[in-house]
Protein backbone atom coordinates (compact mmCIF):
# COMPACT_ATOMS: atom_id res chain seq x y z
CA UNK A 1 0.00 0.00 0.00
CA UNK A 2 1.35 3.42 -0.97
CA UNK A 3 1.97 6.04 1.69
CA UNK A 4 1.92 9.77 0.98
CA UNK A 5 5.13 11.35 2.30
CA UNK A 6 4.67 14.95 1.20
CA UNK A 7 2.49 17.13 -0.96
CA UNK A 8 2.96 20.76 -1.94
CA UNK A 9 1.13 23.05 -4.31
CA UNK A 10 3.31 24.15 -7.25
CA UNK A 11 0.62 26.19 -9.01
CA UNK A 12 -3.09 26.72 -8.35
CA UNK A 13 -4.80 23.32 -8.35
CA UNK A 14 -1.61 21.34 -9.06
CA UNK A 15 0.21 19.42 -6.34
CA UNK A 16 3.55 17.62 -6.50
CA UNK A 17 3.36 14.56 -4.28
CA UNK A 18 6.00 12.19 -2.97
CA UNK A 19 4.88 8.61 -2.29
CA UNK A 20 6.53 5.56 -0.79
CA UNK A 21 5.54 2.01 -1.67
CA UNK A 22 7.47 -1.23 -1.15
CA UNK A 23 10.63 0.68 -0.14
CA UNK A 24 10.47 2.76 -3.35
CA UNK A 25 9.97 6.51 -3.39
CA UNK A 26 8.36 8.14 -6.39
CA UNK A 27 7.00 11.56 -7.33
CA UNK A 28 3.82 12.41 -9.19
CA UNK A 29 1.52 15.31 -9.94
CA UNK A 30 -2.07 15.57 -8.79
CA UNK A 31 -3.84 17.98 -11.09
CA UNK A 32 -7.18 19.25 -9.81
CA UNK A 33 -7.35 21.91 -12.55
CA UNK A 34 -6.88 19.54 -15.52
CA UNK A 35 -10.60 19.40 -16.29
CA UNK A 36 -10.81 23.20 -16.39
CA UNK A 37 -7.82 23.48 -18.75
CA UNK A 38 -9.23 20.79 -21.05
CA UNK A 39 -12.60 22.60 -21.14
CA UNK A 40 -10.85 25.89 -21.93
CA UNK A 41 -8.88 24.24 -24.75
CA UNK A 42 -12.06 22.68 -26.14
CA UNK A 43 -13.87 26.04 -26.14
CA UNK A 44 -10.93 27.71 -27.88
CA UNK A 45 -10.93 25.00 -30.58
CA UNK A 46 -14.57 25.88 -31.35
CA UNK A 47 -13.72 29.58 -31.70
CA UNK A 48 -10.46 29.08 -33.65
CA UNK A 49 -10.95 26.09 -35.99
CA UNK A 50 -7.75 26.82 -37.96
CA UNK A 51 -4.36 28.22 -37.15
CA UNK A 52 -4.11 31.74 -38.50
CA UNK A 53 -0.46 32.45 -37.76
CA UNK A 54 2.77 32.02 -39.67
CA UNK A 55 4.63 30.35 -36.83
CA UNK A 56 3.79 26.68 -36.18
CA UNK A 57 3.80 27.40 -32.42
CA UNK A 58 1.97 30.71 -31.99
CA UNK A 59 -1.51 30.13 -30.68
CA UNK A 60 -1.66 26.37 -31.25
CA UNK A 61 -2.07 25.31 -27.65
CA UNK A 62 -1.59 25.76 -23.96
CA UNK A 63 0.67 23.53 -21.90
CA UNK A 64 0.82 24.05 -18.15
CA UNK A 65 4.35 24.08 -16.66
CA UNK A 66 4.00 20.65 -15.02
CA UNK A 67 2.54 19.20 -18.26
CA UNK A 68 5.54 20.57 -20.16
CA UNK A 69 7.88 18.96 -17.63
CA UNK A 70 6.18 15.58 -18.16
CA UNK A 71 6.27 15.94 -21.96
CA UNK A 72 9.97 16.80 -21.88
CA UNK A 73 10.63 13.85 -19.59
CA UNK A 74 8.88 11.49 -22.05
CA UNK A 75 10.55 13.06 -25.10
CA UNK A 76 14.00 14.52 -24.29
CA UNK A 77 14.30 16.17 -27.74
CA UNK A 78 11.67 18.71 -26.58
CA UNK A 79 14.17 20.15 -24.09
CA UNK A 80 17.20 20.07 -26.38
CA UNK A 81 19.64 22.98 -26.05
CA UNK A 82 20.20 23.01 -29.81
CA UNK A 83 17.65 25.56 -31.14
CA UNK A 84 17.12 23.78 -34.45
CA UNK A 85 16.62 20.36 -32.84
CA UNK A 86 14.32 21.88 -30.22
CA UNK A 87 12.26 23.69 -32.89
CA UNK A 88 11.93 20.54 -35.00
CA UNK A 89 10.95 18.42 -31.98
CA UNK A 90 8.17 20.85 -30.97
CA UNK A 91 7.02 21.10 -34.59
CA UNK A 92 6.74 17.29 -34.77
CA UNK A 93 4.92 17.27 -31.43
CA UNK A 94 2.32 19.87 -32.45
CA UNK A 95 1.70 18.06 -35.75
CA UNK A 96 1.30 14.67 -34.04
CA UNK A 97 -1.87 13.25 -32.57
CA UNK A 98 -0.20 13.32 -29.11
CA UNK A 99 -0.69 17.10 -29.00
CA UNK A 100 -4.44 16.91 -29.60
CA UNK A 101 -5.42 17.38 -25.94
CA UNK A 102 -3.16 20.44 -25.62
CA UNK A 103 -4.26 22.22 -28.82
CA UNK A 104 -6.39 25.34 -28.84
CA UNK A 105 -6.80 25.17 -32.63
CA UNK A 106 -8.38 22.35 -34.62
CA UNK A 107 -5.47 21.64 -36.97
CA UNK A 108 -1.80 22.54 -37.07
Amino acid sequence: MATLISSHQIEPGVFQETWEEDARIYHCYRDDAEHQRNSMRSELRKVHPKQGYDSPFRGVGYIAPHERHLLEWRNPALKSRDPKENYNAWKRFWQSSASERYRTVERV
